[in-house]
């Protein structure tokens, strides 16, 4: 008996032995894919002045973009994420007041970092949907990035992201991995032109993609979830949430947050920042949306 309990002892022992060299392989992995540096060479790059293209640049980073989702009010900076096990994770101040990025970021600095994902220091981005971004169209890549160095200057100085060790633990075992933005960009893509504009299928889609509707919805917009313990995004395909639904009600859903059943949608769907977008825009979403195939929702 006295050696059936000596020999549990040592496999219990040796399994926590394992599990602890587990822990710190994936940590220091994590660490390791957090702190890697790219180089990505942007060309010298003149920014549009005229009023079309900074009223454009403002209506992509206010209604398509939303980029005040994450970084707040007057794209002061916000903190997104707060706490022990996963760390300090900050969308920073954009404008040019103290504490801001734009003061200092360069033309080719935001194309870098909207386009490929990458940070003046060269890190990757983090939770930042440049994977969209990057499918943008020169002309509203630029005409983004010449209204963001035309906002009001607002003071807020806030704290450097910081990971903590589950962060780098889910990085380091690969879940997380899909956050860092320039792994997953090919950064010698041409850019590509986008459609007309238009009540289309094909412009609604680029829409779709510049607006990150994937992330929360999953990548056939059949359902998905943006993260663990975020709310799930419901089926957007003809086979989902929107069966029996009009144009007219999809609209409506977005403009005022009530769905055509009376049910309000989610704070974590950026409905407000959507609700800004044009009639024609909407139209064209609706569009794309009804041209895709009816697929059964998919469990995240």
């Amino acid at each position: 008996m006295r050696k059936v309990v000596k020999g549990l002892v040592i496999a219990l022992a040796a399994i926590i032995g394992l599990l602890i060299v587990a822990f710190v392989l994936l940590f220091f992995t994590g660490r390791s894919r957090f702190n890697k540096t790219y180089e990505v060479a942007v060309s010298p790059i003149t920014l549009p002045s005229d009023e079309a293209a900074l009223a454009r640049g403002e209506h992509l980073v206010s209604a398509v973009a939303h980029c005040a989702y994450c970084h707040g009010e007057g794209l002061a900076g916000d903190i997104v994420e707060e706490g022990a096990p996963q760390g300090l994770i900050v969308a920073p101040n954009l404008t040019g007041g103290a504490g801001g990025i734009g003061a200092e970021y360069a033309a080719e600095d935001w194309v870098r970092t909207l386009r490929h994902g990458v940070l003046p220091q060269g890190r990757s981005t983090f939770v930042m949907p440049s994977t969209s971004f990057s499918q943008m169209s020169e002309d509203d890549l630029l005409a983004m990035t010449a209204y963001l160095q035309t906002i009001p200057a607002l003071d807020n100085e806030l704290p450097q992201t910081s990971p903590g060790p589950l962060f780098y633990l889910l990085l380091g075992a690969g879940p997380m991995t899909e956050a860092q933005a320039a792994t997953r960009i090919d950064h010698e893509a041409p850019f590509s032109p986008a459609p007309q504009e238009g009540e289309t299928a094909e412009y609604g889609e680029y829409l779709v993609t510049i607006a990150q509707c994937a992330g929360c919805h999953g990548p056939e917009l059949a359902g998905g979830r943006a993260c663990g313990n975020c709310p799930p995004g419901p089926n957007l395909t003809p086979g989902g949430e929107l069966q029996g639904w009009t144009q007219d009600d999809f609209v409506t859903a977005l403009r005022t947050g009530t769905t055509p059943t009376g049910r309000q949608l989610s704070e974590f769907m950026p409905w407000r920042y959507f609700r800004n977008m044009t009639g024609a825009e909407l139209a064209a979403i609706w569009a794309y949306l009804q041209a895709q195939p009816a697929r059964e929702t998919a469990r995240p």
